[in-house]
């Protein structure tokens, strides 16, 4: 039995998301991150974290510093490298059916 067959890597995938969007809001709701200084609240930040991770980045206006801005750049990255890690799985899936139909 493998971890393909079973669907668990879809479950450990999403798990792993699940901890970047975590961990990015709560880096985000800290003061550092914030342009003047105060606390950004833990839902703001959680959304922020999780449209950065969805490579959407909806709400990155003003109201990050540097650093807050780097996370959210960060979090991008990792979710454009689990899209494209998904696709080439996908892809990979698809190659293999392919050729055991025509073998």
């Amino acid at each position: 039995m493998t971890i393909i067959g079973t669907g668990l890597l879809g479950f450990f995938t999403m798990q792993r998301f699940d901890h970047f969007i975590e961990g990015g809001g709560m880096l985000l709701s800290m003061s550092i991150s914030s342009r003047n200084g105060a606390d950004i609240p833990l839902l703001n930040a959680l959304f922020t974290s999780a449209s950065a991770t969805c490579v959407l980045a909806l709400s990155c206006t003003t109201q990050f510093s540097c650093f807050g801005q780097g996370v959210i750049l960060l979090l991008i990255q990792i979710g454009g490298l689990g899209l494209r890690t998904a696709f080439q799985f996908y892809l990979y899936r698809t190659a293999l059916f392919v050729f055991r139909i025509q073998h």
